[in-house]
This record gives C-alpha cells, structure tokens and sequence, in this order.
C-alpha cells in the first residue's frame, strides 16, 4: 500500500475546511438576516471548483490556494464574516485577487 501524497492530503483538508465553513455561514444565516449568505456559498464554490483542479497548479499556485482558504475560512478577518453585512467582501477580494494570479476570472452571479 502506498503513502498518500502530501499535496492530495492537502487538497483533502482544505476541502474539509470549507465544507466545515460552509456549514458555520449557514447556522449564521438562520440568526442574522443580513448576512449576504449568496456571496458566502458564491465564494465557497469558487474555492472547490480551484481545489477540483489542484493537480493542475504549481506547488507556489497550491500555495497561495492553500493561504486564500485559509483566509476566507476565518471569519474574523478585516470584516467579520458572519456578523456584518458586508463580512464577504474581503474574502471576495483575496479570491480575486488569487483568480487572477491563476489566470482566472470569479464567474459571474
């Protein structure tokens, strides 16, 4: 038997880390009423879709996959993503800011 590699377990986890998050943003949107809900399963689905295609990007690229889930599963980052409004918009900026180091484009609402 085989070791896994390291870059699938990787892989593994951060689509544990977002499915994790993802369940957390909906028991958050069942409590608060304003929080852009759409935008949080919007910014989620992009991150799987990257993580579909991680035997296709660089170690540096899975990096800087690795360093955006990261962020955006943190919810109390520069705007605190479960308790204002607007608490996606940085995590919608760094995964923009990560499509484009990848070539990509957010796909639109």
């Amino acid at each position: 038997m085989t070791r896994p590699d390291g870059a699938l377990v990787m892989r593994h986890v951060l689509l544990q880390q977002l499915h994790d998050y993802r369940a957390c943003v909906r028991e958050a949107a069942r409590d608060n009423p304003f929080l852009d809900l759409n935008e949080g399963e919007r910014i989620i689905e992009v991150m799987i879709g990257i993580l579909a295609r991680w035997h296709e990007l660089t170690v540096d690229q899975q990096e800087a996959v690795r360093s955006t889930v990261a962020y955006v599963v943190t919810t109390d980052d520069e705007e605190h993503d479960l308790r204002s409004p607007i608490g996606f918009v940085d995590d919608a900026e760094r995964v923009d800011e990560l499509l484009a180091a990848l070539g990509q484009t957010r796909p639109e609402r």
